[in-house]
């Protein structure tokens, strides 16, 4: 695996990823108080939306890890063989 500009921009992507999801993830105690209460049915609307990205994000930082850590394996394997 070389160093691409493709690359370099999924990394970033990656890392914005992290960082949403770590501004997202702590307020999931406040949203789910705030899915319980009767009232609000644009907040419940703007509280799904958000973590239905969250949840696409995290998925695709995951997909990406993987595939990072996976092609280090292979090349760590490689070089033992």
């Amino acid at each position: 695996m070389f160093l691409t500009p493709s690359l370099l921009i999924h990394a970033v992507i990656f890392a914005l990823g992290i960082w949403w999801c770590m501004e997202i993830l702590p307020r999931w105690r406040d949203d789910i108080r705030k899915l319980r209460e009767p009232d609000d049915s644009a907040d419940r609307a703007v509280i799904i939306i958000l973590w239905s990205i969250t949840a696409v994000v995290a998925f695709l930082c995951i997909r990406f890890g993987l595939s990072i850590g996976i092609s280090i394996v292979d090349g760590v394997r490689d070089l033992l063989h």
